[in-house]
């Protein structure tokens, strides 16, 4: 008479031994959609503290972008220049953004959003410090081209990952809440630059915008997550996606025999056409108001 005795490691793998001969009993894994615990569960603190940071973020994103407009007539005074001669700077910022916008969105593909996002505020961030210290309308424009790039990078990885953390039934609401944090961010640029630039001149508003998301950057590197989406497309460890999983559904089941899962969806039509889409109406007309 011969015992048959199945190990818990054994187990876990899929095998069962009886002394002499390994048989596969492998029973396939079961799968669990992680878009769809986000949906069927209610908004937590992990949602909370991610919209939270990415809001922030968002607010310094516009301060920054359009912190020279409100600088420019104090350096116009101090530089003794036209200020036609700043009209190239204004240009070279916003060309910046559009390729950090661009670059670090193909970036963010491969790497995942949260080091996007925590590198490019650190790099606005050094950026906007030292444009504090130009010295030239050339230097000026440099340092405003440099500083785009980083400050491009923030909206569509911001606004991709409060959304992807979002429920179906938020999602609308939160993506359409945290788009305002950019004109939030430029208008309360200019109460600071009032108070500001008579006290402490232009360039101080400068190490304002640079010095609060160094602040917001460390915040993001203790609390905020990345896409669990991007993490099971990309093959992360099992426990790395558990980890910010349990946040939101702690009764999630994280044993070895459980796949994560992300259906893609075949789409027709054409490709703008999305943008009109599944609720996504209304924060498409939106971000086109907002940014133009």
């Amino acid at each position: 008479m011969s015992h048959r005795t199945v190990r818990g490691a054994d187990r876990l793998a899929g095998r069962v031994t009886d002394g002499t001969t390994t048989v596969d009993t492998r029973i396939p894994a079961s799968r669990v959609n992680v878009a769809d615990v986000i949906d069927n569960h209610p908004i937590g603190s992990l949602q909370m503290a991610t919209f939270a940071i990415c809001l922030l973020c968002l607010i310094m994103d516009g301060f920054d972008v359009q912190a020279l407009g409100y600088v420019a007539p104090a350096i116009v005074r101090d530089w003794n220049v036209a200020s036609a001669a700043l009209g190239p700077v204004f240009g070279a910022g916003n060309f910046g953004v559009l390729v950090g916008a661009l670059g670090f969105s193909v970036l963010a593909d491969r790497v995942g959003r949260r080091p996007v996002l925590i590198a490019a505020t650190l790099f606005f961030s050094a950026m906007t410090l030292l444009t504090a210290r130009a010295g030239s309308v050339q230097q000026l424009l440099a340092l405003r081209f440099i500083s785009g790039i980083g400050l491009g990078g923030i909206i569509p990885n911001a606004t991709a990952l409060v959304g992807e953390y979002s429920p179906r039934r938020s999602r609308v609401t939160l993506t359409m809440a945290i788009t305002v944090g950019f004109t939030a961010g430029a208008a309360i640029g200019g109460f600071v630059a009032a108070v500001l630039i008579p006290a402490f001149g232009w360039r101080s508003v400068f190490y304002f915008g640079g010095a609060i998301p160094i602040a917001i950057a460390l915040a993001m590197i203790i609390w905020l997550p990345e896409s669990l989406q991007f993490m099971v497309l990309s093959g992360a460890p099992r426990r790395r996606i558990a980890r910010w999983l349990v946040r939101i559904d702690p009764s999630a089941p994280i044993d070895t025999s459980v796949e994560f899962i992300v259906p893609e969806e075949k789409r027709t039509g054409a490709p703008v056409a999305h943008l009109f889409r599944e609720g996504r109406a209304a924060v498409t007309v939106l971000f086109w108001i907002v940014n133009f």
